[in-house]
């Protein structure tokens, strides 16, 4: 058969991004996914009758509005919109904390907790600030474009180097100490230093953990997170369509087993069942591992390569729990009355930073947490299609589960007593909310490693550490997107800058395959 420009290995987001951009340069372009369906862990599917939830990824912030422009995704059916109020804290004593959109209102609301505290908090979001659009501005460029050295200059001066200690070099718990005094508040912020990587609030480097999420952008709106209108799958299927406009292939249903390497390069895949598909350049949407050890093999790879992807760090320690409601439920701390403009943006229940660290210390010692911290998030409030009418979604997300007790396996048993752990904490809260729960699912780390492939059911295909950020990522040598194998290319969220759903991975993938296809055709 004839060959492509390039094969994708996964329709993941970031699969389908890297695709656009090839197809919309002229490249001929096939993306081969092994499910059904395009999206990966960016996918929304009818879990219960009536019921369509976000699976996995549940809210849009990272997606930079470049993309957004280059691809035309709007034309292509995609919208998303900023979650009014951004969270609400809510707090055994009583208590709840509002954090919006925009400064004024929040420092009024954080004005109730502490007058020290809401004195600080422009200050706290004008550091936060810088900090996110210094991201930005890294995020939005190949690795190889710069060095770490060029970032720590752009931290220069005594603000600068603050900044970078605090956010970057230090610990979630630091960071919120450096700025507030109330436990609440404390508590509320810090839960954002551990989404999606195994690092506790003290843990050193842990603040780059919330840091990242800093660069986030809906609208105008830096540092702010939303919802895709329809559900994060829309996204996915937005991208498939601009794909498609360009001249690009989707192949479902089609499971790669292995890369094919021919005179020491990468020339194709090969398909479960035997049919190969050439092509001039391989991108890889799956994780590094599963990329590396498992579609290239070990005898093919350097043997530093394989020690150094043996201590990369890909254990899983996400949890999600998607629901149908029959009604919304009700919080103790929240003013009687209409509670939804208060849930439009989600709940969170992080009460403090010492809370935190004993879930994340349990969860260390292989122990299922009984009190985790829980963030959740009702879209269909605002998104009602998602539900039937007077029902509604709910998703319940936190980190800090081992992805194997101390004392055995994930069984059907366990699952379920600590899926009734994060009901019993959130009864403390809402004492209505099994009274409302139709109908429920879980993922915990193996569950997300077996539905989506994705090795140790890491949600970013690795860490968030400082250690595997930026050219680090995912291993020494290799953080431009190159794999060790020539015309083999990672593109996914194992690749810089890592993890959420921003499609930038994708992105620079594609620009970094477009200047050596340029560079090769140059040589020609």
């Amino acid at each position: 058969m004839a060959g492509y420009d390039a094969v994708v290995i996964g329709g993941g987001h970031n699969g389908l991004t890297a695709a656009c951009y090839l197809a919309q340069a002229g490249l001929s372009v096939v993306v081969l996914e092994r499910c059904d369906v395009v999206g990966g862990a960016c996918v929304t599917e009818e879990l219960f009758p009536g019921f369509r939830l976000n699976v996995a990824s549940y809210t849009i912030g990272m997606l930079q509005p470049e993309i957004g422009r280059e691809l035309s995704l709007g034309e292509a059916g995609f919208a998303s919109y900023v979650r009014d109020p951004q969270f609400t804290g809510v707090f055994p004593d009583g208590q709840y904390l509002v954090v919006y959109p925009d400064l004024e209102r929040t420092v009024a609301d954080v004005a109730r907790l502490s007058r020290h505290d809401a004195e600080a908090w422009p200050r706290f979001e004008a550091d936060s600030a810088r900090v996110g659009a210094t991201l930005r501005e890294y995020f939005l460029r190949p690795a190889d474009d710069w060095t770490w050295a060029d970032f720590a200059r752009a931290f220069s001066g005594r603000d600068g180097e603050r900044c970078l200690a605090r956010f970057v070099l230090g610990t979630t718990q630091d960071l919120v100490e450096a700025y507030f005094e109330s436990e609440a508040v404390k508590g509320v912020l810090a839960f954002g230093g551990a989404v999606g990587t195994f690092v506790g609030p003290s843990t050193p480097g842990s603040a780059y953990s919330k840091a990242h999420h800093l660069a986030a952008r809906v609208d105008d709106h830096l540092g702010c997170f939303g919802y895709v209108r329809g559900g994060m799958g829309a996204l996915s299927q937005a991208l498939a369509t601009v794909l498609r406009r360009n001249g690009g292939e989707i192949r479902t249903n089609a499971t790669v087993e292995r890369v094919l390497i021919r005179n020491g390069a990468a020339t194709g895949v090969v398909l479960a069942g035997g049919e190969e598909v050439l092509a001039r350049v391989v991108l890889s949407n799956a994780d590094p591992k599963r990329t590396l050890l498992g579609l290239v093999g070990e005898r093919a790879l350097d043997p530093a390569v394989v020690t150094d992807l043996a201590r990369y760090r890909t254990t899983g320690c996400s949890y999600k729990i998607n629901c149908a409601l029959d009604a919304l439920p009700r919080f103790r701390a929240l003013p009687p009355g209409d509670q939804t403009p208060y849930l439009r943006g989600g709940i969170v229940i992080s009460p403090s930073v010492e809370y935190l660290e004993t879930a994340y210390g349990d969860a260390r010692a292989g122990r299922i947490p009984r009190r985790p911290y829980v963030i959740i998030h009702f879209q269909s409030i605002t998104d009602p299609g998602l539900a039937p009418s007077g029902k509604h979604t709910m998703t319940l997300y936190g980190d800090w589960v081992p992805y194997q007790p101390a004392d055995g396996p994930w069984t059907p048993e366990r699952r379920r007593a600590f899926a009734e752990n994060v009901f019993d904490t959130l009864a403390e809260h809402a004492p209505n909310i099994r009274d409302v729960i139709r109908d429920w699912m879980m993922l915990v780390p193996p569950d997300i490693e077996a539905r989506f492939n994705i090795t140790g059911g890491n949600i970013f295909h690795g860490d968030l550490t400082l250690e595997q950020l930026f050219s680090l990522r995912p291993i020494p040598g290799f953080g431009a997107h190159r794999m060790p194998v020539p015309n083999l290319y990672l593109c996914g969220s194992g690749s810089h800058p890592g993890g959420y759903v921003s499609g930038l991975p994708g992105r620079n993938a594609a620009t970094v395959v477009l200047r050596d296809l340029k560079r090769q055709s140059g040589a020609d």
